[in-house]
């Protein structure tokens, strides 16, 4: 994820123009997925009871997964996040999941397996689903 600011406002013409921001929004989106309350992302995906437990105990069942948490998300950021999965689900799903595979950081090898092409074709299939991404966004911001 590069270091820019992204801006939410759809408005700005030179913000909306490159591929590379809406990459950049979907990068922010997974950061901000990750940087969610364990809890708050539990009660997203199952209806399981939270499970209260000790550093102690996480510790003695594995002491590699001590480690130090993200920074919690801002409200703003939750809300950006929730603005651009949003827009994913518009896509068709074949560029839905290349578009976040790639999010999540899978490389282009992997993805070429998964999908079954070549990682060159897969480079452009993901360049057109950005594009793809940019005319379904621009077309609400009318």
């Amino acid at each position: 994820m590069t270091n820019r600011t992204i801006t939410t406002d759809l408005g700005r013409e030179d913000a909306n123009q490159t591929l590379e921001y809406y990459q950049d929004r979907l990068d922010q989106a997974w950061d901000t997925l990750r940087r969610l309350p364990i809890p708050e992302l539990c009660q997203k995906m199952t209806h399981w009871p939270t499970m209260v437990r000790q550093t102690a105990e996480v510790t003695a069942l594995n002491p590699k997964s001590l480690r130090i948490p993200l920074a919690s998300a801002k409200p703003k950021d939750i809300t950006q996040m929730d603005e651009t999965l949003l827009w994913l689900m518009k896509l068709g799903e074949q560029d839905r999941k290349l578009l976040w595979a790639r999010t999540c950081r899978l490389s282009w090898r992997k993805l070429a397996a998964e999908f079954g092409r070549s990682h060159v074709t897969i480079r452009s299939w993901h360049k057109q689903s950005l594009a793809k991404l940019r005319e379904i966004v621009e077309s609400f911001s009318h």
